[in-house]
């Protein structure tokens, strides 16, 4: 039992004992909240907690909740209050879990459109060509006049590739995918006028 476990464990013992007490008698039911969102029990809280008298739990993380002592003494209940602001709004339960993300990608603010009508193009060059034709090599040279086709095209005020029907700026965005991967991997294609 590391030290912190150990110290939870008193604060819950002394709180049961204050708890059982005359003291608190009277006032056992009134700690429950009136309004509860949802409930969850645990054996002894996980998260930072600090015991009070009357067998209440508080929360010190940013949650909007308490844990309460449950009918079976050995357990707690963590009740998350159901909070409304002074402009009737309803305050969420804020969250304290960390993820690291920082420097990674951010996929998250991808356009989900976009993508399905990159997708689409992709499907069209199958049945045009083969499957992943476009990984067997494709000069960098081809690929940039391709992309300036599909964007001279949206310049001339031509939203929609005539050959496919798809827009142009999804078989631009398919190109530049093309185009990115070739120069990363494919540098023996770089036919590109050197100045």
């Amino acid at each position: 039992m590391t030290t912190s476990t150990k110290f939870l464990a008193e604060k819950i013992a002394r709180a049961e004992r204050n708890w059982n007490g005359p003291k608190w008698q009277g006032q056992r039911n009134m700690l429950k909240p009136t309004t509860v969102d949802s409930t969850e029990t645990a054996a002894i809280p996980s998260e930072p907690m600090s015991a009070t008298a009357g067998g209440v739990m508080k929360d010190n993380s940013n949650y909007s909740s308490k844990w309460y002592r449950t009918d079976n003494k050995n357990q707690w209940e963590r009740k998350t209050t159901d909070v409304v602001t002074s402009t009737g709004e309803r305050d969420k339960p804020t969250s304290t879990g960390l993820h690291y993300d920082e420097g990674k990608s951010r996929v998250d603010l991808l356009d989900p459109d976009f993508l399905l009508a990159v997708g689409k193009v992709l499907g069209f060059g199958c049945n045009k060509y083969n499957d992943h034709n476009w990984r067997g090599g494709i000069p960098i040279s081809k690929l940039i006049g391709s992309c300036l086709r599909h964007l001279f095209a949206v310049n001339r005020g031509e939203d929609i590739d005539s050959e496919s029907g798809l827009p142009h700026t999804a078989h631009l965005g398919c190109d530049s995918m093309f185009l990115h991967w070739t120069l990363k991997y494919r540098s023996d294609l770089d036919d590109r006028y050197k100045y």
